[in-house]
Formats: C-alpha cells, sequence, structure tokens
C-alpha cells in the first residue's frame, strides 16, 4: 500500500472530524430510540465490504486544520438539560502526523481533563492524557468510562472505532427514512477491553455514519449515539447536536456545539489566526 497524500492522511487521522460535517439535516424520534434492540434486518443478499465502508465515512471527513467548542447538558428526570461542562476538541496535521487534543473544563471555563491523541500512518495511535488544575500528565484512564457525570466517553469523543480493523457488514437498515448499511466492529483488546464490539449505521449516499452503538464483553448493548441536529455553513452541514443514551439508564447527555474556528498552519507548523469563525 502506497502512503495516502496529506490531504487523504488529515481524513484518515480525525475520527471526531465526522460528526461535525453531513450532507443533509436530519433528525431522530423517541421511538426509534427505543426501537434498537430488533433484529439486524437482512434485506439484500450481498453487502458492500465492512472495511470498505469505514473508508468511505473516512474519505469524507473536511481536510482542515479545526476547533471546536461545545458545551455538556445532561437531561434526567427532575433534571431539564442542566449543564455539567464545556468541551474542546483542537485537530490539525503536519509533517505526516495528526495530533487531536480533547480538552473537558468545568462550566466556568477551567480545564479539567485533556486527551491528546497523535497518528501516524500505519501506526497505533499514541495517547497522552492529563488532569488536574493545573494540568498535569497522568495515566490513561479507561477510554470506555464516562467523563464527569455525563453518558460520554472519551471512546464517543473521539469515534476511534472508524480506524478498529476487523469490520463487516451485516445487513441494512433504514434510519430516519435513509438506507443504511450496518457494520459491526470487534473491539480491540488493548485500550478499550471492556467492549466486545461497537456497530455502526452507515449511509452510503454521503459516506456518513448516522448511529453508533457500543456493546459489553457479553453482548449487552451499553450505550447509543446520534446526531440530533445539523445547520448548513457555507458549503458544509455542520452537527451542533450530538445525544448519548446509556441502554436502560433514564439520562442522557448532549454535546451541543456552538463555535466553530476553521485554523491556518504557518510554515513552521503552528496554528495562527482563525480563518473562519462561526456561531453556530
Amino acid at each position: 500500500m502506497h502512503p495516502p497524500t496529506p490531504l487523504h492522511l488529515l481524513h484518515w487521522l480525525f475520527p471526531a472530524l465526522y460528526f461535525f460535517c453531513a450532507a443533509a439535516p436530519l433528525s431522530l424520534s423517541a421511538e426509534e430510540l427505543d426501537d434498537l434492540q430488533t433484529p439486524v434486518p437482512m434485506w439484500s443478499v450481498t453487502y458492500p465490504d465492512g472495511e470498505e465502508l469505514l473508508e468511505l465515512v473516512r474519505s469524507s471527513l473536511p481536510a482542515v486544520p479545526l476547533q471546536l467548542e461545545a458545551e455538556l447538558r445532561v437531561r434526567a428526570p427532575r433534571i431539564d438539560n442542566e449543564p455539567v461542562g464545556r468541551a474542546e476538541v483542537l485537530m490539525w496535521f503536519t509533517d505526516g502526523v495528526g495530533e487531536a487534543r480533547y480538552t473537558v473544563r468545568d462550566w466556568f471555563g477551567n480545564e479539567e481533563e485533556e486527551l491528546t491523541v497523535i497518528r501516524e500512518w500505519n501506526a497505533p495511535p499514541r495517547y497522552t492524557f492529563r488532569t488536574g488544575s493545573p494540568l498535569e500528565e497522568a495515566p490513561l484512564p479507561d477510554l470506555t468510562d464516562a467523563i464527569r457525570q455525563t453518558d460520554l466517553t472519551w471512546g464517543d469523543l473521539t469515534l476511534s472505532f472508524l480506524w478498529w480493523p476487523g469490520a463487516r457488514t451485516v445487513g441494512q437498515q433504514s434510519v430516519r427514512g435513509r438506507r443504511c448499511y450496518i457494520v459491526e466492529v470487534p473491539a480491540p483488546s488493548d485500550d478499550f477491553e471492556a467492549l466486545s464490539q461497537v456497530r455502526i449505521w452507515i449511509d452510503p449516499s454521503i459516506g456518513m455514519l448516522l448511529r453508533a452503538q457500543s456493546f459489553d464483553a457479553d453482548g449487552s448493548r451499553l450505550r447509543t449515539m446520534d446526531a440530533r441536529r445539523f445547520r448548513k455553513i457555507d458549503d458544509m452541514w455542520m452537527v451542533s447536536n450530538l445525544e448519548i443514551a446509556q441502554h436502560g439508564g433514564r439520562q442522557r447527555t448532549s454535546l451541543l456545539i456552538h463555535h466553530l474556528s476553521i485554523k491556518e498552519i504557518d510554515a513552521g507548523g503552528t496554528l495562527t489566526a482563525d480563518q473562519h469563525d462561526t456561531r453556530l
């Protein structure tokens, strides 16, 4: 296999970019969230290869240095969309190396936790974790553990499952009126040993992931993540609301993206002034 071009490599490096670009606005009903245990329908005899479908999703990612700012809010009985923190995603690519930094802050903007992921072509990801005030390097947490008092995990935030090997297509199903292939990806044993697999719904017409479910070691469903709301920015549909729900739980977490900045990189590889700045 030949190494990719810088543009293609940037697509490959940054899973979190995926959920922030789409081709059409979508919505999700409460009935669909409650009906995710139905058997996988087998509507056709042959399906596209699972690895090729994941590559289709990765190749649809925007190829720009990007910064995203978001709010974390929780809904539960007697809790109406309560703010519990803020999140920031900063990602860029220089000299064949991609870096993405995920920072969780309290509601007042103080840094509390930070995960950095570095990806190189044909190499496993490298993680650095910092916590405390001020932030200091600490052991890597379980990437399947919840962040703060939310339903969101570091694995959800980074969408690492888009890069796991062994994907296979197991069926197709209509999601909000769009035909999707269902791809199952076994979880790697190193950083995600609490999971057995992730099931992904991919719309092949736009190369987009519409839904993802994670399963524990016994094969029971743990969480469902859905893109809930979109807004068109220039020629791109940007996701402004992700919802994550624990199976059997009464709480739901929303990641509400409210600010997007497209960055520039100077000749020395340093992020400089915003090229594009938008409030969502």
